[in-house]
């Protein structure tokens, strides 16, 4: 089976495994495309993930 784009998703947790609200979307393959890490923040309440502000960076 073949895949045109592979990502991975990184959740940050505190040490009793709770989502502390930063995230990673890698993009681990993209066919004729570049590898990339996306910063994103992760709403648990909401299970939604939103784009990092340029000043949380």
């Amino acid at each position: 089976m073949d895949s045109d784009i592979v990502l991975f998703t990184h959740i940050e947790r505190d040490d009793d495994r709770r989502p502390m609200g930063a995230a990673t979307l890698t993009l681990a393959k993209q066919r004729d495309g570049v590898q990339a890490e996306i910063p994103l923040l992760f709403v648990p309440h909401l299970t939604r993930f939103k784009v990092k502000p340029s000043y949380l960076r």
